[in-house]
């Protein structure tokens, strides 16, 4: 485990505050909708890039593991969308 995995979960913690204290400036605020989705794929991608193919191969290879985690993501979230 390199260091980057033991402090993940404060390095994340960190981002998500200094993204709410980013947050409180009004010109942050203004633009905030163009940098939301792309920061996301980068995290995203940072996160998912720490998980070896034959493990995620494995995973998807549990049958009710898979069915689970597509009903979630892509039935019952979108029937229940957030209000605004």
């Amino acid at each position: 485990m390199n260091i980057v995995e033991k402090l993940y979960t404060i390095i994340i913690l960190s981002a998500a505050v200094i993204g709410i204290g980013a947050g409180r400036i009004e010109m942050i605020q203004e633009n905030a909708e163009h940098f939301i989705v792309p920061l996301l794929m980068v995290m995203l991608y940072l996160t998912f890039l720490q998980i070896p193919l034959q493990q995620a191969k494995q995973a998807f290879g549990n049958v009710k593991f898979a069915s689970a985690s597509l009903l979630i993501n892509f039935l019952w979230t979108p029937l229940f969308p957030t209000s605004r």
